[in-house]
């Protein structure tokens, strides 16, 4: 392995932790990956890496309440577990950059929203 330095090896493993993410979103309407990912260590530390912790919150709480027999369901869970990566993309990236706390004008869903209110504050029709 080359010379790594400790920008190049934080950005390696953002960028691994980022796809551990959005391979459980491909998978999220067929399976339950709550468990054996390792999405909760990942979520967490990508979570320390960034300001903003709603997409982080949202993410855990869309994951809840599996079921692959309703197809409704799963289809919202991947609509709000979506919009929640890119929340979560967005968070790394401003703070890779040195970005943090400057966009303070965007829009963020309040805290503890159900399934259903998170789909009507990012205007899904899904649910």
């Amino acid at each position: 392995m080359g010379n790594l330095n400790q920008t190049d090896l934080e950005r390696s493993q953002i960028e691994r932790a980022l796809a551990r993410i959005e391979d459980a979103l491909r998978r999220c309407r067929t399976e339950d990956v709550r468990y054996g990912m390792g999405i909760a260590a990942t979520l967490d530390f990508l979570e320390l890496r960034s300001d903003e912790k709603w997409p982080f919150k949202q993410f855990r709480d869309a994951l809840e309440g599996f079921d692959a027999r309703d197809q409704l369901k799963a289809e919202a869970r991947w609509q709000v577990l979506n919009a929640s990566l890119n929340g979560i993309k967005r968070g790394c990236s401003a703070a890779e950059f040195g970005l943090k706390g400057k966009d303070d004008a965007r829009e963020h869903p309040p805290a503890g929203l159900t399934l259903r209110a998170s789909c009507q504050f990012h205007n899904l029709a899904v649910c």
